[in-house]
């Protein structure tokens, strides 16, 4: 019989079994062994559909040795396989079919997680930037504090000093006032010396304008009158003041 070879049967791991199959049957008829269809099914479905697989090759099947499940089938034959296996996979796939739907479902869920993630990535980026750029004005801040600081301090210092300097010129000017008001009971002193010198004067130079006024005899007689206090006074003024100067009265 003519025609190309096939091999069919199940598995739970397609890849595991079709290297296997390539390998045993490849070298076996010196071909070159491929994957040609495959339908996946529900585990509870799988002996089912073997058995319909089977029913379907059941003409085409061929012995070879000890090797099972084997067909052959010609050109006109490998399209209708196709669409068995097609229907094979409609029939028996509804768990398959849920799967690959919740499958879709997930990888849109997931899709949707990605961009959400993606968004809260680029905020976090954002928010990043802000702290950044919020640390950045935090540290021009704490530096223009300590400069105020300093200007602070050196404000108080500069007040200190011349709260110093006010107090010493306080005390120079109650220096100098109580110098003005000694300076002043000094200047009433010798005011009032003077006004007692001025009075003594003018005293003085009416006592004179009396004696002008006097005639020779009252002259004479004062200075008798002068003469006779002297010489009872000279004993007295020659104890206390041994230089006190004699009084001449001349007409």
């Amino acid at each position: 019989k003519k025609g190309f070879l096939f091999k069919w049967g199940r598995t739970n791991d397609l890849k595991r079994r079709t290297g296997e199959h390539i390998k045993t049957y490849g070298n076996l008829l010196s071909s070159t062994l491929q994957l040609k269809y495959f339908s996946p099914v529900d585990n509870v479905y799988e002996a089912e559909a073997e058995n319909e697989i089977r029913q379907y090759f059941q003409e085409q099947a061929v012995r070879f040795g000890n090797h099972k499940e084997l067909v052959i089938l010609d050109k006109s034959q490998i399209a209708g396989a196709r669409r068995f296996y097609e229907d094979v996979y409609k029939k028996f796939s509804s768990e398959v079919d849920r799967l690959l739907g919740r499958t879709s479902e997930l990888e849109r869920d997931a899709e949707y997680l990605r961009e959400i993630v993606k968004g809260k990535n680029e905020r976090i980026e954002d928010l990043n930037r802000e702290c950044d750029e919020l640390r950045k004005e935090m540290f021009a801040y704490q530096g223009r504090e300590l400069e105020y600081r300093k200007r602070e301090e050196e404000y108080k210092v500069e007040i200190e000093r011349r709260r110093q300097r006010s107090g010493e010129h306080k005390k120079e000017m109650e220096r100098m006032m109580e110098q003005l008001s000694v300076s002043q009971r000094a200047h009433q002193e010798t005011t009032e010396q003077l006004s007692m010198s001025q009075q003594e004067h003018k005293r003085c130079q009416d006592v004179l304008c009396e004696i002008a006024l006097l005639t020779p005899a009252q002259r004479e007689e004062l200075a008798g009158l002068f003469a006779v206090t002297r010489a009872k006074l000279d004993p007295f003024l020659s104890k206390s003041c041994p230089d006190a100067p004699a009084y001449i009265c001349s007409s």
